[in-house]
């Protein structure tokens, strides 16, 4: 399959975790995000002339995931599920995730990141949902899906 052209649906997008080099979506995302971060170092001195002077610091990088809670069992096993998630903040586990359509010559995000936080949320007009937060512990690196 070619790369996508044009505009595309939010429902390509999403993230994977990499599980020994097989990509296992997570479960009923609804939303999802990634926020790549550049900040500056304010670096101005009076022989600036008036203007703010900047110099590069350190990137960071992170997202958080959208979806509609389902039981463990009924996720399957080629899927990340709720539990799966939990389990690996708990742990404090570095997980491989991969941000992407999974659609060949599209571009992917990849890197190693921890699980900050899990929130489940329930009300009695809509279904039972989950955010999961996460925060990138080095590169993060664009790439191409092959």
């Amino acid at each position: 399959m070619a790369a996508t052209t044009g505009p595309q649906s939010g429902l390509l997008m999403t993230f994977y975790k990499d599980v020994s080099g097989t990509l296992k979506k997570f479960a009923a995302g609804v939303s999802r995000d990634i926020n790549i971060n550049f900040p500056t170092i304010d670096v101005t001195s009076d022989d600036d002339g008036g203007w703010a002077a900047k110099i590069a610091s350190i990137k960071d990088w992170g997202g958080s995931f959208e979806g509609i809670f389902e039981e463990d069992s009924s996720v399957g096993t080629g899927a990340i599920s709720f539990l799966d998630l939990v389990t690996d903040g708990i742990a404090g586990t570095a997980i491989t995730v991969v941000f992407t359509t999974n659609v060949t010559d599209n571009i992917k995000f990849s890197g190693t990141a921890l699980i900050t936080g899990v929130t489940q949320t329930s009300s009695i007009t809509d279904a039972i949902k989950f955010t999961c937060n996460i925060e990138g512990t080095g590169t993060l690196t664009p790439g191409v899906v092959a």
